[in-house]
């Protein structure tokens, strides 16, 4: 079934009306004003979960472009380095 677009709703009008996003939401700012991590952190955190989601949930294979396959690679990479020490 095809996403319908008219239901997209702004974070803001999410926030609003949904309250197991409301509380997501509030625990990250939790986390963030407790100095537990940046919002730096927590985007990197939310974007890892992300790709460890589709690379647990693979459903078909498929022939990717060499140029498509190298941007894959390059993700692997980039989530499995560790972070560097400023």
């Amino acid at each position: 079934m095809p996403y319908n677009y008219d239901t997209m709703k702004t974070p803001r009008a999410k926030y609003d009306n949904d309250p197991a996003y409301r509380n997501l939401v509030q625990m990250l700012m939790a986390q963030i004003m407790q100095a537990n991590y940046t919002p730096s952190e927590i985007r990197e955190a939310a974007l890892f979960a992300c790709i460890q989601y589709e690379q647990m949930n693979v459903r078909k294979i498929y022939a990717f472009p060499k140029e498509q396959i190298a941007a894959l690679d390059t993700m692997r990479k980039w989530s499995e380095t560790e972070p560097k020490e400023s």
